[in-house]
């Protein structure tokens, strides 16, 4: 064989070497994909059925803590179908002003120690929902239950649709940019 054809060979080969080496690559992260969308899929799946379990859980908590078990119940009362007439008499504690003449006595955060418009202390204090509550911020939470023999009995607390330990799919709120803030970053704001 000649020298030339000697030196294709071997170059032909370092190529064909080179190129089944990026072939084994490809392959090799194409299955850890595909394993991956597997995996993803299975534990997707079962976050569900811990959602499932959760609420299910929550659900057998609240009829123990009322004394009624499964075949008691004759179906569920949410918030949405509470009406003026069912006199939902249940409270939450929220933290207000002590001072009967404050302008502001709505509720405060849990945090917050003193009045901002009067510098009064805050106090915690039991307070009813209201109808407004039950139909907006309580309308898919289970309140309570109607037995088979039609009386209504509330739970203790307001059964939310979801676990208490799943995440918020809104994790946190961005905040508005102040004026300051825009000016600096040019007339179309941030584009990075």
């Amino acid at each position: 064989m000649s020298k030339a054809k000697v030196i294709v060979t071997q170059m032909l080969e370092a190529d064909y070497d080179e190129h089944v080496k990026a072939h084994e690559r490809v392959q090799k992260w194409d299955k850890a994909h595909g394993s991956f969308q597997k995996l993803y899929a299975l534990k997707h799946k079962s976050m569900g059925l811990f959602r499932e379990l959760g609420r299910s859980i929550g659900y057998e908590r609240a009829l123990a803590r009322v004394g009624l078990t499964r075949d008691d119940v004759s179906h569920p009362i949410y918030g949405a179908q509470i009406g003026s007439t069912d006199n939902y008499k249940q409270t939450r504690p929220v933290r207000r002003c002590q001072n009967v003449h404050c302008k502001d006595r709505s509720p405060k955060p849990e945090a917050q120690e003193a009045c901002l418009n009067c510098g009064e202390p805050l106090k915690t204090t039991p307070m009813g929902y209201s109808f407004s509550d039950l139909h907006n911020k309580l309308a898919n939470h289970m309140l309570g239950v109607e037995t088979n023999d039609g009386r209504r009995v509330w739970f203790d607390a307001p059964l939310p649709s979801q676990s208490e330990l799943e995440p918020e799919e809104a994790t946190e709120a961005k905040t508005p940019v102040s004026a300051a803030e825009f000016a600096k970053q040019g007339r179309l704001g941030k584009w990075w």
